[in-house]
C-alpha cells in the first residue's frame, strides 16, 4: 500500500459512520469499508473506493 492509499483511508475512518450520522447518532468510529465491485462479491475494490463505517453497521 502506498503512502497516498494510507492516509485516504485515514482521512476517511477519520469522518466517523456514515450511517450513524445519517441517522443522528453523531459520530462513531469507523472501519473502512471496501465497496464491492462487478458482479461478484468477492471483487473487493481498490482503496480510493471505500467507505466509514462503524463495528455494527460494517457487519
Amino acid at each position: 500500500m502506498k503512502k497516498a492509499e494510507r492516509q485516504h483511508l485515514s482521512r476517511v475512518a477519520s469522518l466517523g459512520c456514515i450511517v450513524c450520522r445519517n441517522l443522528g447518532h453523531g459520530e462513531t468510529p469507523a472501519e473502512i469499508h471496501h465497496c464491492s465491485s462487478g458482479t461478484g462479491l468477492s471483487v473487493r475494490a481498490d482503496n480510493y473506493h471505500v467507505i466509514p463505517l462503524c463495528h455494527i453497521h460494517h457487519r
